[in-house]
């Protein structure tokens, strides 16, 4: 939110889910279901939107139309996505994977074959959605990661930020290429463990070379090297009255139990003295 203002963005065009209303209207910002040109929020929120969706049945459509994040999500997208995600939790039978079809590859052809057949859903709510932290909704089989698929469906670009993206291992990197393009080869766990399982590093590089110039962009080593001098410089704050009178009634009750502990431990040798240590020693 401050890096949307400092970059000059009005309050007025910001909406933060979540926030309730009177702070909203506090800041001069949108309110939670209000129509804005920027969206904040945390992999939660997506979370509780989609879960929401999920437990929805006869009125789903309308929800759907209200949705601030999946608002030209088809219905009937939304229930195929539902039963993946239970038939992975073993609360459903699975009625859609294929034959020898990994979970992983049945949720992206479901959102791969809804985006071409539905002409509904190309609909473009987004121009653009950036995830921050991606490798923390890298599951497409949880609630995050389905979200964040049906995002990028939506958006004209989906861009995603990571310092670890090939964390696990080959799952992971389909997993974000799903939220970016399903139709792409690469958003299918198979080419990546094509890709990954050759044994020299070289044909590694060469299976990866396109999709790595096309889709990734990343800083070298070389960056550290034009980096200026750190400096550290430490500047005492003084805290709030508020804050200063709880950390001085913890260190009385602190100073108070080390004192304790002190007595205790000079009658070593007396089993209620131990107990009692161990007591303080739980408390601290």
């Amino acid at each position: 939110y401050d890096a949307l203002l400092r970059g000059g963005i009005d309050p007025s065009s910001i909406c933060v889910m979540g926030e309730r209303k009177k702070d909203a209207k506090a800041r001069g910002g949108r309110a939670y279901k209000q129509k804005a040109a920027y969206i904040l929020c945390t992999r939660y929120k997506i979370q509780s939107e989609l879960k929401h969706l999920f437990e929805q049945t006869a009125n789903l459509k309308s929800t759907l139309n209200s949705s601030i994040l999946f608002p030209h999500i088809p219905p009937l997208v939304i229930r195929k996505l539902r039963n993946q995600y239970l038939a992975e939790k073993g609360k459903e039978r699975n009625k859609h994977i294929h034959c020898r079809e990994r979970r992983q590859d049945c949720i992206t052809r479901l959102i791969r074959d809804s985006f071409n057949d539905d002409k509904v859903s190309f609909r473009i709510a987004f121009n653009t959605v950036i995830i921050d932290e991606c490798h923390f909704l890298k599951n497409v089989l949880a609630y995050w990661g389905i979200g964040a698929a049906l995002l990028g469906g939506q958006s004209k670009r989906t861009v995603l930020l990571s310092g670890t993206p090939y964390n696990n291992g080959p799952s992971d990197m389909s997993a974000l290429m799903t939220f970016i393009d399903p139709s792409n080869e690469a958003a299918r766990l198979n080419w990546w463990e094509n890709a990954v399982g050759k044994r020299k590093k070289k044909a590694v590089a060469d299976a990866v070379r396109e999709w790595r110039s096309n889709y990734m962009l990343r800083r070298q080593k070389e960056v550290v090297l034009e980096l200026p001098a750190r400096e550290r410089k430490c500047i005492n704050i003084a805290a709030f009255p508020a804050e200063l009178f709880i950390y001085e009634n913890y260190e009385v009750s602190f100073i108070s139990t080390l004192n304790t502990l002190q007595e205790e431990m000079e009658e070593d040798g007396n089993p209620e003295s131990i107990q009692r240590q161990k007591e303080l020693c739980d408390i601290m």
